[in-house]
């Protein structure tokens, strides 16, 4: 659960600083990239069948896709309203 944790911070801080940079409409295929990453890792892994250092980086991924998709969710229903 330590590589989990590492993945969510890490997720968070990096996807908002590509959400400032390149905005949040071209970082949904950057989203999409993500999931893939984290199916294919967690794929890998269950075939495996056995704790190792595959374990930790799936763990990873799905905290780095889980802080991702927060800080994305976040400021798309953040920006969702028109200040009056």
């Amino acid at each position: 659960m330590v590589a989990f944790g590492f993945g969510e911070v890490f997720g968070g801080l990096i996807h908002g600083l590509l959400i400032d940079k390149i905005g949040s409409k071209k970082t949904v295929f950057v989203n999409i990239l993500i999931v893939v990453i984290t199916f294919s890792a967690t794929l890998y892994s269950t075939n495996l069948a056995e704790y190792n250092a595959w374990s930790f980086v799936m763990c990873y991924c799905w905290g780095y896709l889980d802080g991702s998709n927060n800080i994305f969710i976040f400021q798309v229903l953040g920006s969702e309203f028109e200040e009056g």
